[in-house]
């Protein structure tokens, strides 16, 4: 697995120094060829390139605001264009990838990454997105409730699932986790995760393949607080 590890330096006086560092790694797909960049307010956006044994090389996005936990893209992670193609032949992906906020509002970011439209050798292809932070899906700064709580459930996805689904989850504090999948009538189907976990993002994939088609709960546990969340299992 490949990860981006990413650093917010900040000056003082004549010397630079780490203000903040993180590892953006929420599950087990590859992430590289990343680019990163702060607007006017602090916030940050990070792009890169997202792939795995059953996805294409495709381009996404995650960031963080200002107020947030330090060391934690806080943002759901955006698919800005699925990849259809692989690079073939070669053994140096481009390095075409950046990052920059728009100087008219320092508000708005603006990425460019490269993909594969189909399977080839070296007919790549570039695609621009442009966002603000406000864009994105639920940040953990807009989940006061959640840092009171020590921690932040995120939406499954996909749910509804055929094959498998991520429960991704961020702790501000260490607790100790239990993921179970129950059917509705209440049977306990499965234990995904029963463990002390430390400050960050996790996640797990539930593998539906021996799973029926129908309704389930799946019971998240942080600490003494337990969530409850419909799950539907398709084929």
């Amino acid at each position: 697995m490949h990860a981006i590890r990413w650093y917010e330096m900040r000056k003082s006086g004549s010397n630079w120094q780490i203000h903040q560092q993180g590892t953006y790694a929420p599950d087990s797909l590859h992430r590289w060829n990343g680019s990163i960049a702060m607007d006017g307010n602090g916030n940050i956006a990070l792009g890169y390139s997202l792939s795995g044994s059953k996805i294409f090389p495709s381009i996404a996005v995650t960031g963080r605001r200002n107020s947030d936990p330090p060391g934690l893209m806080s943002m759901l992670e955006e698919i800005v264009l699925p990849g259809s193609g692989s690079q073939t032949g070669l053994s140096r992906w481009g390095d075409y990838s950046s990052m920059n906020v728009d100087p008219v509002d320092d508000a708005t970011f603006w990425y460019t990454n490269e993909y594969y439209q189909t399977s080839n050798y070296m007919t790549w292809a570039s695609r621009i997105a442009s966002f603000t932070i406000n864009n994105l899906q639920v940040s953990l700064g807009e989940k006061s409730e959640a840092q009171s709580k020590g921690y932040l459930f995120k939406p499954m996805a996909p749910n509804p699932f055929s094959t498998n689904t991520r429960i991704d989850w961020v702790l501000f504090q260490p607790k100790f986790v239990e993921v179970s999948i129950y059917d509705i009538a209440g049977k306990l189907i499965c234990t995904l995760v029963s463990e002390n976990q430390e400050v960050g993002e996790h996640s797990i994939q539930l593998d539906g393949s021996n799973i029926e088609s129908g309704i389930y709960l799946c019971r998240f546990t942080a600490g003494s607080s337990k969530e409850l969340h419909k799950l539907i299992r398709i084929r």
